[in-house]
């Protein structure tokens, strides 16, 4: 606050009767209060007159501090220029070359809501050490206007329609407004992260499931130690939840394949190919095909073939209160040298697969490889199944084939997840659809429809098991035979449905057949792959090695030019502009009153203050006068014309505007 100055020896000197205060003796005043013209005393109102500027330590130590501080927060803004300066040196460089950008982008966000603020606070006290520097040596009151109307964008813009005053300071002001929140979108949108793909060949292996069963024992009147790892992964896989079963994917993260007669409602490209949905598809098996050699890092696209085993079962009877299964004697099928497995000595077994072969005779003289490559023209296998249900026997007669399919796969190892992208029927010399994996050897299909069979051996002629629950229910098989003995006709399902769900059943029996320990992805299941004979290195199994895409995404700093430009223009302009308005308030000689409220108290004939005071701010006026009440009302509410004017609210000729009423 200002120290006020007495004059000494002039007590009876009039203010209009000094003309040169400066050459007058003066003396701290020793009183606070002054008297005003209708008697009532303001404490600290000055009564005698005051030189212009700072003439104690106390204003200058607070001027000083005032400038000092303008001059700071302008240089504030130079972090923004660094935010610029960083982005450039960012551009180009992995995020693991400098992870320290990161925290760069994140301070970034921050730039939308404090970028405003100090463009506000700087521009807008700039723009009024301007406006008191002007009228200080003479301007137009719309220049001014304009100047201190120019605390915000849409201030400014009102500000040039309210004054009508258009021109090169009206542009200037509103280009430099513009900058406020184009600098705080600059300050985020300078430095973003772009992913580079780097793509590259990659080998991946898979396993063939053209094995036969003959490498598992059986031992009589017993369990092998092969055959329980393989009813216990079955067991598993039943029990898996109900995403896994319908999943891309199977418990242990292996790649199932999905059954290509399901994709019935998908459009067929030019080349044959059938996009798999990524819901609601259907697989041939419950169990994956094993992968070896993925990428630890990036995506991996590949494709591969694999056949699996399609059922079709046109004779699908429901015989109801009928529980005796088909005597072995009997030749319902028509399938020589035919017979049942399960609890065949009783035929009380809930349900059982008769077992058919011989349809063309393996020759003697096996080739290399182990088999004879079969011929065109042969019969379909055909195997009949039978199940004890509730009330009656559910009977099917089905033929098998195979269906081989090419597919497209991808792998996403961020989340090590692996689907079929798309699939159609495969190209290469294949051998007939009528030839399967069971004929491989003459022991291939009994092995898998006994082990089948006696998979949770759990029922009797009176009690259904969770193969035949699966039937009914596969997400739950287990919570559908809880409870109850005996499940409901499988037959209701439908021939179509009933043949999905056995070929699902058969071809997970199957690959944990023959590749048990792979599909856990244990030690037998090596993860190297062995390069020439593309089989992998401690399996004991043949993989198929295919050349895939890996690509790798890394993520790179890149800045924007146009928002760097906008950046550093409007921050270069916050710092200039921020000290040079500091530096011209530090110039201003006359007393800081614009954008006061108490300004309009100065000189005002209905504003009962003491003379003198003039050399006060805006603040000191405001401070002495803060209890005063004003209104903007009829200083003439007396005669028939008002008058409208700011006056003391306890005067009591400051009446209330009215509606109606003219005003000079």
């Amino acid at each position: 606050m200002r120290s006020y100055y007495t004059v000494d020896s002039t007590e009876n000197m009039a203010l209009s009767e000094i003309d040169n205060p400066s050459t007058v003796n003066l003396k701290p005043s020793t009183t606070d209060d002054s008297t005003n013209s209708h008697g009532r005393p303001i404490p600290g109102w000055p009564s005698n007159p005051q030189l212009l500027g700072h003439t104690n330590s106390l204003d200058a130590f607070l001027h000083i501090s005032e400038v000092m501080w303008d001059v700071l927060l302008s240089l504030s803004a130079i972090v923004f220029l660094v935010l610029a300066v960083l982005s450039v040196r960012l551009d180009g460089h992995m995020i693991e070359e400098r992870p320290w950008g990161m925290q760069v982008i994140s301070a970034s966000k921050y730039g939308p809501t404090v970028f405003p603020i100090l463009f506000a606070m700087i521009i807008g006290k700039t723009l009024k050490n301007i406006a008191r520097w002007r009228i200080e040596h003479g301007e137009r009151i719309g220049v001014l206007e304009q100047l201190l109307g120019s605390t915000t964008l849409a201030a400014t813009l009102e500000t040039q329609f309210q004054v009508r005053v258009f021109g090169l300071t009206s542009v200037a002001l509103i280009l430099l407004w513009v900058l406020s929140p184009l600098g705080g979108q600059s300050s985020l949108r300078v430095l973003r992260i772009s992913d580079v793909k780097n793509t590259t060949a990659h080998d991946v292996a898979y396993a063939s499931t053209y094995y036969d069963m003959n490498n598992f024992t059986i031992v009589t009147g017993g369990q092998s130690y092969d055959e329980i790892s393989i009813n216990t992964l079955m067991a598993t896989t039943l029990m898996s939840p109900a995403a896994s079963k319908n999943g891309s994917m199977d418990i242990w993260g292996n790649l199932k394949i999905p059954l290509m007669a399901s994709l019935i409602d998908s459009t067929q490209d030019k080349d044959g190919w059938l996009p798999v949905p990524e819901k609601n598809a259907t697989y041939a098996s419950l169990v994956g095909i094993p992968l070896r050699g993925l990428p630890r890092e990036g995506n991996v696209s590949f494709q591969m073939e694999n056949p699996y085993m399609t059922l079709e079962c046109d004779d699908l009877e429901f015989i109801k209160n009928e529980f005796r299964m088909t005597n072995v004697s009997d030749d319902l099928v028509g399938i020589r040298d035919g017979e049942w497995t399960g609890m065949t000595s009783s035929m009380s077994s809930p349900f059982a697969l008769r077992k058919g072969y011989q349809f063309w005779q393996l020759s003697t003289n096996l080739t290399t490889n182990g088999r004879e490559t079969p011929k065109p023209g042969l019969v379909p296998r055909t195997v009949m199944f039978e199940s004890n249900d509730f009330d009656g026997l559910t009977r099917a007669k089905c033929h098998i084939y195979t269906t081989y399919v090419e597919l497209d796969v991808f792998c996403e190892q961020v989340t090590s997840h692996c689907s079929v992208l798309r699939m159609r029927q495969s190209e290469r010399d294949n051998p007939p659809r009528e030839w399967t994996y069971l004929d491989l050897s003459m022991t291939s299909f009994m092995f898998s429809a006994a082990g089948l069979t006696t998979v949770l051996p759990l029922g009797n002629s009176r009690m259904s098991t969770v193969i035949q629950a699966f039937f009914v229910n596969p997400n739950n098989p287990f919570v559908e035979i809880q409870g109850r003995n005996m499940i409901d006709s499988i037959a209701k399902i439908g021939s179509s449905m009933f043949a999905t769900r056995l070929s699902q059943l058969m071809n997970t029996y199957y690959i944990t057949g023959v590749l048990p320990y792979d599909v856990q992805g244990s030690a037998q299941g090596a993860t190297s792959i062995k390069t020439g004979d593309g089989r992998e290195a401690n399996s004991g199994k043949n993989y198929t090695t295919v050349s895939g895409a890996h690509t790798v995404i890394h993520q790179r700093y890149v800045y924007d030019r146009a928002w760097l430009a906008v950046l550093v223009i409007s921050s270069f302009l916050m710092v200039v502009l921020g000290v040079t308005g500091a530096v011209i308030g530090a110039l201003c000689y006359a007393p800081d009153i614009l954008t006061y409220m108490s300004s309009l108290t100065r000189d005002n004939p209905y504003i009962p203050t003491p003379q003198g005071g003039s050399a006060m701010t805006g603040g000191e006026r405001a401070r002495l006068l803060k209890n005063m009440r004003v209104r903007l009302g009829d200083v003439n509410p007396e005669n028939n014309v008002g008058h409208v004017a700011i006056g003391a609210m306890d005067l009591e000729n400051v009446g209330r505007l009215k509606k109606g009423r003219i005003y000079i």
